[in-house]
C-alpha cells in the first residue's frame, strides 16, 4: 500500500545540507554558508509535487525530519542532584551547566533532558530555539510540516541504549566532530566533543578520546551516529559499529 507521507530526510552539518527522499536514492546536497534554514527553504522549494491535504484539508501530507549535528546543538552531562524534583529545577542547573561551557545566552535555548532513573546522572541536549522556529518557518511557507527535529548525540543515546550495557563508551560521529560518551554503572560519566574529519583515519580519532574521557582500555565501545562508507570500521577488541541515530536515518549517505 502506498504511504500516503510525502516524506523528506534534511541532516544539517557546518557547513551543507543534506536532503533525502526515503527509498528513493534521491538525494541533494548544498552549502548553506552559516544560514542553514534559508538554504533549507530554497531546497524545499525546489522539490517537486503537490502539498496535498488529509484529514479535511487540515494536515499537509508532506512530512520533513531534521537531524542537527555539531554546531547546531550543545551537549551537557548533568550528574545527580538529590534536591531536584522539578523540570524547572533541572532546567535551571542545566543552564548553570552550560554557561560554564561558555555556551551563550543558554535561557533561550531549546533543553532535551533525559528522563533518567532516579539518581543517575542526564544527558542533556539545548538547540537554539531561533533556529528550530526559523526551521518550522521554512517548513511551512514551502507547504512541508516540520515533523521531527533532532539532535545526532542524544537521537543516538535514545535509540542504542539498551544495547549499551552498564559499563561502555557511546561514540557519536558526525560530519566534523567526534563525541565521546562514557557509561559507567548504567549512568554517563563524562562528554567529550573533538574534530574529526572524515578524510583522516578514525582510529586515530578513537584514541584521542579516549585520552580525552579517560576511558579505561577495557571498556567495551561502539560507534553511533553517520560513518562515511570509506572508512571500515573492524569489529574486533573492544570496537563494534551500531548504526545511525535512528532506524530513518540508515539510508542518509554521507
Amino acid at each position: 500500500m502506498r504511504s500516503i507521507w510525502d516524506e523528506r530526510m534534511a541532516m544539517i552539518d557546518a557547513r551543507a545540507i543534506t536532503l533525502m527522499r526515503p527509498g528513493s536514492g534521491e538525494v541533494q546536497t548544498g552549502q548553506h554558508g552559516g544560514r542553514p534554514a534559508a538554504k533549507l527553504g530554497e531546497m524545499l522549494a525546489d522539490l517537486e509535487g503537490r502539498a496535498v491535504g488529509i484529514l479535511g484539508g487540515r494536515v499537509s501530507s508532506r512530512r520533513l525530519h531534521v537531524m542537527l549535528a555539531h554546531p547546531w546543538y550543545d551537549a551537557v552531562i548533568l550528574p545527580w542532584q538529590a534536591g531536584l524534583r522539578e523540570g524547572d529545577a533541572w532546567r535551571a542547573y542545566a543552564c548553570g551547566l552550560l554557561a560554564e561551557q561558555d555556551v551563550p545566552d543558554p535561557e533561550a535555548e531549546s533543553l532535551c533532558i533525559e528522563d533518567a532513573p532516579y539518581g543517575k546522572a542526564r544527558l542533556c541536549v539545548a538547540v537554539r530555539h531561533a533556529l528550530v522556529q526559523d526551521l518550522q518557518s521554512a517548513a511551512d511557507h514551502t507547504g512541508w510540516r516540520l515533523a521531527s527535529c533532532v539532535d545526532a548525540t542524544s537521537a543516538s543515546a535514545g535509540r542504542f541504549l539498551r544495547r549499551l550495557g552498564s559499563d561502555c563508551t557511546l561514540v557519536v560521529v558526525e560530519p566534523g566532530t567526534l563525541t565521546s560518551l562514557v557509561r559507567r554503572q548504567n549512568e554517563w560519566q563524562e562528554l567529550t566533543t573533538l574534530r574529526f574529519d572524515f578524510d583522516k583515519p578514525l582510529d586515530s580519532a578513537l584514541v584521542v578520546a579516549d585520552a580525552l574521557s579517560g576511558r579505561p582500555t577495557d571498556l567495551p565501545a561502539l560507534l553511533a551516529g553517520f560513518l562515511p562508507s570509506h572508512i571500515n570500521v573492524v569489529e574486533e577488541g573492544h570496537w563494534q559499529r551500531l548504526g545511525s541515530p535512528g532506524p530513518r536515518w540508515d539510508e542518509v549517505p554521507i
